[in-house]
């Protein structure tokens, strides 16, 4: 009897030249399919394209020839990998909707999630949280994560696209019980993601002065900060405005995760944290931000800033010299995004002067633009311009204000500065006439 090898071989060559009429046992398939995974998996370069279930066949397809899979059983791993990577267990019909954006698994208990600006419970859940854990096990399977039951946080990008948020350990729920006591229970917590079709400028703004407005931002080099709440609309704005970006600058963007997609018509190059390294080579937004420097760009966006390490790498990058930079921001108003952008660079570890920091932002930010998420109704409400510092305070215009729920748009006029900038850049002022 021939010895089997790690991966269930016995004598390959042998048995595809009978036709691949070797009787495979389980384990056999099993090892066969961990090995086609890891390989299908060990290819990041293809899986950060985000490819569709017919490109990730044709892939897998191409691997199994490569790493020799017997021929009588391609067909079925396949079929099994492509099922683990796109379809979503009791999620799956759920997630098939066009306007579910953010699905909530919270243990076994139930799922909810939000549609059309709306979150809603669903009427399907997992039978126990060892099925969740199994699902989680099998979605990381076929990307460049691991996942371990004793790692207390994952962030992970599907293969599909979507992010893959996992809390877990020192994770659970509460849940009013018949005594009027919060009863806990400790399970993992799965936030999904998708990300959707990157729109573009005339899809998702509708008023003419604004659209026109806000191509001008990019053309013109004018550094903007977009605010607004979770969920409405901030990197899908970013995204339709790098469009408009003179083709012949060189644009790096800086991300958490490779979760954007920008439009801009040149090479964009391609910055996002590295994990699973001791701290010193670990490569976050902070060690990236700098590196940008000497990589020779004239655009620099950053996909959000969320702490103060982040904002201060920001601000410094605002102020030596780029054609353009942007970013995205948690806020409460468009006011407040400058508020939020001062403190944080006061909590800055160098611990700058205050005038520093407020000189800082009004020479590296130009405008906020401030979107809103309310119910079933979002948008963008409002786009403010900085003009300067008087008495330690910032000064701004408003620029538009516009009503989210009857899309109601008031524009307040253009400012000499960016007049006159348009008018050296041979833009046509006729749309902003009265």
């Amino acid at each position: 009897m021939q010895e089997r090898g790690k991966w269930g071989r016995a004598d390959e060559a042998n048995s595809l030249r009978h036709g691949d009429r070797q009787d495979y046992t389980s384990s056999d398939v099993a090892n066969w399919k961990e090995r086609l995974t890891t390989a299908n998996r060990a290819d990041q370069d293809f899986l950060l394209t985000t490819p569709d279930s017919q490109a990730m066949n044709l892939h897998l397809a191409t691997t199994a020839r490569e790493i020799a899979v017997p021929e009588s059983l391609r067909d079925s791993l396949i079929d099994a990998i492509l099922k683990e990577i796109y379809e979503y267990d009791v999620l799956t019909e759920l997630l098939k909707r066009p306007k579910v954006t953010t699905v909530w698994v919270l243990g076994n208990i139930g799922v909810e999630y939000a549609e059309g600006g709306k979150i809603k419970p669903y009427e399907k859940k997992f039978g126990s949280v060892e099925d969740l854990y199994r699902f989680i096990e099998k979605k990381l399977a076929g990307t460049t994560y691991h996942y371990a039951r004793n790692i207390p946080e994952i962030d992970a990008i599907l293969a599909d696209g979507s992010r893959f948020h996992i809390m877990q350990g020192s994770a659970g729920v509460s849940k009013m019980g018949g005594d009027g006591k919060a009863l806990t229970r400790r399970m993992p917590i799965l936030t999904i993601r998708r990300f959707i079709y990157p729109y573009r400028l005339d899809e998702i703004v509708y008023d003419n002065r604004m659209r026109t407005y806000l191509e001008w931002l990019p053309q013109l080099g004018e550094p903007f900060v977009i605010a607004g709440n979770q969920g409405a609309g901030k990197t899908t704005l970013l995204n339709a405005m790098t469009a408009h970006i003179p083709s012949q600058f060189r644009l790096i963007t800086i991300e958490e995760a490779p979760e954007m997609q920008p439009l801009y018509s040149g090479i964009t190059l391609r910055l996002w944290n590295q994990g699973e390294l001791d701290d010193f080579h670990f490569m976050s937004m902070i060690k990236n931000t700098r590196a940008s420097l000497r990589m020779t760009g004239d655009v620099m966006t950053v996909g959000e800033i969320r702490d103060e390490g982040a904002n201060w790498e920001y601000l410094r990058t605002t102020n030596v010299g780029l054609f353009l930079t942007a970013t995205t921001l948690h806020a409460n108003s468009a006011r407040d995004a400058i508020f939020r952008l001062q403190t944080l660079g006061l909590a800055a570890e160098s611990h700058p002067h205050e005038e520093t920091v407020l000189d800082m932002i009004a020479r590296g930010v130009s405008h906020v633009i401030y979107l809103k998420r309310e119910g079933e109704h979002m948008g963008i409400q409002e786009v403010i311009e900085l003009t300067g510092i008087k008495n330690g305070e910032i000064q701004m215009r408003t620029v538009f204000e516009r009503d989210i729920v009857t899309d109601e748009t008031v524009f307040h006029g253009l400012s000499d500065r960016v007049k006159a900038k348009a008018m050296r850049a041979g833009l046509p002022l006729q749309v902003f006439a009265s």
